[in-house]
């Protein structure tokens, strides 16, 4: 099986440059994934309790003098 293009990652950018290479440009493509899901660090998942919950990182960007830095802060659980 032979594809157009060879895609490494599926988080946001990934996915969405493969949807629009298939959707408009009707192009194939392989992604190519080391998680056991998609779009990056957002994503739902099932907690213990069976509860389909969503995990995101939170970057926030620091202003300093001389220059702007993004600090990831720690995963946030639960939020639905």
């Amino acid at each position: 099986m032979t594809f157009d293009f060879l895609i490494v990652g599926a988080g946001f950018a990934g996915s969405v440059l493969a949807e629009r290479l298939a959707s408009q440009l009707g192009k194939t493509c392989l992604i190519v994934e080391k998680r056991n899901h998609i779009g990056g660090n957002a994503y739902d998942h099932y907690d213990r309790a069976g509860v389909l919950s969503t995990t995101m990182v939170r970057i926030i960007f620091a202003q300093t003098r001389s220059v702007s830095s993004i600090i990831l802060a720690t995963s946030l659980s639960g939020i639905r």
